[in-house]
């Protein structure tokens, strides 16, 4: 799931660096950019507000048909992705009809906007291990993952991974 600004061509990019490294197939979720000024009120109005707004409706149905053919859906988000991507886990964890779904469900945080994500401890107990599993992964002078991620360790489970004095938030240049 892309972050802010990320225009198709940007977000298509992303997407083909990952599957590169990774070396398997990527498949791109695009949240709408509207310019960036307009993405960071968006994402101001999602994590501050609780009103996740457009973001995350039509990405859940995306992921929600992937839990249900797959064994192990990973999720890879950057930006302002995170904050679409704690909504759906908060959704899918709400929802009786999705909640073990989400036991297959892997997400790798980058540069993380968002000040909170969910596990689920009763599955997790069960699972032997947090479901979702979570790792985040942030760049100390990374402003967004500083007003974020950094700023919100108590509320926020995973693991983080984070180079202190490395500086900047772009998706292939920076991470």
């Amino acid at each position: 799931i892309n972050g802010h600004g990320s225009a198709p061509p940007v977000a298509m990019l992303n997407a083909a660096e990952l599957a590169r490294i990774f070396q398997r197939p990527v498949s791109l979720i695009h949240t709408p950019t509207w310019g960036l000024a307009r993405d960071l009120v968006e994402s101001i109005t999602a994590r501050t507000l609780r009103k996740d707004g457009q973001l995350s409706r039509p990405a859940i149905y995306v992921i929600q048909e992937a839990l249900k053919k797959h064994e192990r859906v990973v999720l890879i988000c950057h930006s302002q992705g995170t904050i679409v991507a704690s909504y759906i886990v908060r959704k899918l964890l709400r929802h009786a009809s999705t909640r073990d779904l989400v036991k297959k469900l892997e997400l790798y945080c980058i540069g993380g906007v968002s000040d909170s994500l969910e596990v689920d401890h009763a599955l997790s107990r069960e699972a032997g291990h947090a479901v979702p599993y979570v790792e985040h992964f942030a760049n100390g002078r990374d402003y967004f993952a500083q007003i974020g991620i950094l700023s919100h360790l108590d509320t926020t489970s995973g693991t983080v991974f984070c180079i202190p004095e490395r500086a900047g938030h772009l998706l292939n240049h920076h991470y």
